[in-house]
């Protein structure tokens, strides 16, 4: 959902044996929601206060929902910082109409924790966190995606996974338009606006 993966991406950056493994949740699609099947790209979303950026893509299926991200350390999503990579449960809440007249759709959606994959790009961090030991680890530089979900040291990223997200989004062809995170939350806890930039479809 827009900027749900880029958010948790961001998050890994604050922080400081597992698994490689990449396989995905077994959740499916309801009907519903069968309008988001398919692969969806983000923008490049600038963090003003850091001059950094992030992109990310989701994936629906009726074998599972993924999400992948992106943090770069430029403002235009070239030099790759942090990537990310995780799935989610997803289930149908309803529709509501915007104050704009627009009629939405609600979700819920809740994220594997057993599955949370990192792969970091840059040098420094990756020789900070080997240094440190982050996760018991010293492969932080093997170029493979290493699950942080059993991690002391990245509990916290793990833990804040854990709690239920609720979003709402309207489709136009190929550009899916998500909750604005930013806008106030109406009484049951989504958003009340869009987001003005679209994902699309790729």
């Amino acid at each position: 959902m827009k900027n749900l993966a880029l958010i948790i991406s961001i998050s890994v950056l604050t922080a400081c044996g597992a698994s490689n493994n990449s396989s995905t949740d077994s959740s499916q699609l309801s009907p519903e929601l069968q309008d988001l099947k398919g692969s969806w790209q983000g923008s490049c979303e600038i963090d003003t206060d850091d001059n950094d950026s992030s992109k990310g893509v989701e994936t629906y299926s009726d074998t599972g929902i993924n999400f992948a991200a992106t943090t770069y350390i430029d403002s235009d999503c070239t030099v790759k910082s942090i990537s990310m990579k995780f799935s989610a449960s997803m289930n149908y809440v309803g529709e509501k109409v915007l104050n704009s007249g627009q009629a939405v759709k609600k979700i819920g959606a809740t994220i594997n924790t057993d599955n949370i994959l990192i792969l970091l790009h840059d040098e420094s961090l990756q020789t900070i966190y080997i240094n440190k030991n982050i996760c018991s680890r010293t492969d932080w530089d093997s170029g493979e995606y290493i699950n942080i979900s059993d991690c002391y040291e990245l509990r916290n990223i793990v833990e804040n996974l854990k709690e239920p997200l609720k979003s709402i989004y309207y489709i136009d062809d190929n550009d899916a338009y998500w909750g604005d995170s930013d806008s106030q939350d109406d009484e049951n806890g989504f958003p009340t606006q869009l987001e003005t930039i679209p994902n699309t479809r790729i």
